[in-house]
């Protein structure tokens, strides 16, 4: 096998607008044949039944025709669910940017994730992960200052 090496010519553009400049401004497509991009992305679902998801659908829908009812179809499904997620996820978020998030009350069986030791002393206090409610002493995890408000472990 033998390679030859093609000279490139240099392209010519005349202008390329950059694509953050690039949106869509009517809810109508411009040309036939194009689709809005906007309403493309409203419609889709980013949620994706698993295995044990659509057991579970299957099993409803046994229930729901015993009892007479309509059947859940597998979109209906996944729309609830992207539902259910986004509202978790924004009750989460309010909880952490608030005092309800700091109203956690006093487990006597809380351990160091890391130690595995459930003593705190002053100055080595028990710190909780906002996110995943990790629990580690200042020492153990390198913590200097308990921070105000909320805390994100690495």
């Amino acid at each position: 096998p033998s390679v030859r090496i093609i000279a490139e010519k240099p392209k010519e553009s005349l202008y390329s607008r950059p694509r953050k400049y690039i949106q869509c401004s009517s809810p109508e497509p411009a040309e036939p044949g194009y689709i809005n991009i906007l309403e493309l992305a409203e419609s889709m679902c980013r949620y994706d039944l698993d295995d044990i998801d659509l057991y579970w659908l299957q099993e409803l829908n046994v229930e729901l025709e015993d009892m007479g009812e309509r059947f859940v179809d597998e979109l209906t499904m996944e729309r609830v669910m992207e539902a259910l997620e986004r509202q978790c996820h924004d009750n989460m978020n309010h909880a952490i940017e608030t005092e309800e998030g700091l109203g956690i009350e006093y487990d006597e069986d809380v351990i160091c994730d890391v130690c595995r030791s459930p003593d705190s002393e002053e100055g080595n206090d028990m710190v909780f992960c906002d996110k995943c409610n990790i629990c580690v002493h200042q020492a153990c995890y390198g913590i200097l200052k308990v921070p105000e408000g909320s805390w994100l472990c690495r």
